[in-house]
Parts: C-alpha cells; structure tokens; sequence
C-alpha cells in the first residue's frame, strides 16, 4: 500500500498542485524557453507538451536535489565475512543519487529532441550552412549549365580534328 501511495505523489499532476514559490517561479522560467529560442508552439502542439514535461521534469530534479542536501546522500553497509561476522562497514551512495543521475540523462534527452541544447543548436546550424552551400553550388551551376546553349557533341569532333591537323 506504501508504494501506490508514493506512486500517487510522484504524478506529474501532484507535483504540480504542491509546488512551492520557487518550483513555480522554476516551472514558469522552464515554459519561457520556446519565446527565447522563437519556437512556435502554436504550430506543433507535441512540442508544446514537450516543454511541460521538461518544466515538469527539472522541477522534479531541483526538489530531488533539495532532499539529497537536507538528508544527506551517503549510508553505511555493514561488509560481512562468509561465517557471518561483521568486519567492517563501507560507505554506498542511495538510490536517490542514481535515480537523480537518470533524471539528468532524460532531462538532456528532452533538451536534445527539442533542439535546445548548444550541441544540438551547433548541429542544426552545420546542417542549415551545408544545405545552403549545396544550394549556391546548384544555383551557380545551373547559371553556368543555362549561359550555354546545350551539349554539342560534335563540337568536340571538331576539336578532335583540329588537334590532329596541328600534329602532322
């Protein structure tokens, strides 16, 4: 029964009716990012609900965090010799701090399929240059392709002749 209690909590919804000031003010500043990197929302809506789950996501980890600094992250296990005797005690990290070290990873996968990561802006930009510089070579190309009048294979007979007068 613990445990569906503690799954009711971690809804997206429950986090969101029990935030504090700061996890608002968090959360607000998270969704002002579209305007900030001129994404418009209102012509992809899956996007829009992308923002909200990331919003929703670094808050989660800031409150994670705050727990880990206020009841500390390190716990003793007891190291036991095979006939059962305790012969030392070594320090392991809670699950929390995996669990934390998760939420990172999907809060940077949010952040990459939304392309608002510097990595990823640096990517889109490479891509957007390169199509632009195939697009010039296009465009001067098919200048150079339409200044003429087409192939004339015969031209090159001519050539061809002419080449071989001037040797003899």
């Amino acid at each position: 029964m613990a445990n569906l209690k503690h799954a009711m909590y971690a809804k997206d919804e429950h986090l969101r009716e029990n935030m504090d000031e700061r996890e608002e003010e968090l959360y607000d500043w998270v969704l002002s990012w579209p305007d900030a990197y001129g994404i418009d929302l209102e012509s992809d809506p899956s996007t829009a609900h992308d923002f909200q789950t990331l919003a929703i996501e670094i808050v989660r980890e800031a409150r994670g965090k705050d727990y880990q600094l206020r009841h500390g992250e390190v716990t003793q296990k007891a190291v036991y010799l095979p006939d059962g005797q305790q012969i030392d005690s070594e320090t392991v990290p809670e699950a929390l701090t995996e669990v934390m070290q998760s939420q990172v990873r999907l809060i940077q996968k949010i952040k990459d399929s939304l392309g608002i990561t510097r990595k990823q802006q640096m990517k889109d930009e490479k891509a957007e240059s390169a199509s632009e510089l195939m697009d010039d070579i296009v465009g001067v190309m098919g200048n150079l392709v339409g200044d003429r009048e087409g192939y004339d294979p015969d031209a090159f007979d001519d050539q061809d002749e002419q080449d071989k007068q001037d040797e003899e």
